[in-house]
């Protein structure tokens, strides 16, 4: 048998998708003396399959009983665990929305510009508002620049009626050389 047929059935078997004849065609294989190196272990599960072959197991009655009891404690022991830490998970929670409801609670300010004087009040509003028109000034301060581009400009309009008037001109000689 080839290589690359061994080791197609051997996928298979591992993958436990091959037939009874697939099986018995590598145990034959690995019967044999000259193997590669890189097939020695599965030889030897083989050969050891081959030799269990034979051996009857002894199955006990009750292992299904057992084996039903066994995974009921476990599951019990998971649904235990599953609670406590979910019981866990949710008073740690609740006891750091409550640790920091206290802390911006008590750091809030109480009063956030209410003013009693109406003088006052124009006073501090005066000072916002001047505030805003500095740093509004200070933004469009740049479009100065805007208009000495546009002043600049103004003579090229005249360049317009030039043309126009050039092309009136010129109208005006095909229509007298007629």
């Amino acid at each position: 048998m080839e290589r690359n047929q061994v080791k197609t059935l051997l996928q298979k078997y591992y993958d436990a998708v091959s037939t009874m004849e697939e099986e018995n065609m590598l145990r034959e294989y690995f019967k044999g003396k000259d193997l590669p190196d890189e097939m020695k272990l599965e030889q030897l599960h083989f050969l050891a399959m081959a030799d269990m072959q034979n051996e009857e197991i002894e199955v006990p009655n009750d292992l299904e009983s057992k084996i039903l009891a066994r995974l009921s404690v476990e599951q019990s022991k998971r649904n235990w665990l599953n609670s406590s830490m979910l019981f866990t998970a949710v008073s740690i929670a609740a006891g750091l929305a409550l640790v920091m409801s206290t802390f911006v609670l008590t750091n809030r300010q109480k009063d956030l510009g209410t003013y009693d004087d109406p003088q006052i009040a124009y006073a501090e509003s005066k000072e916002a508002l001047d505030m805003v028109s500095r740093y509004f000034n200070q933004g469009t301060s740049e479009l100065t620049n805007l208009r000495e581009m546009d002043r600049s400009m103004e003579p090229l309009n005249n360049l317009e009626r030039v043309e126009d008037v050039s092309k009136k001109g010129t109208y005006l000689g095909t229509i007298r050389g007629m």
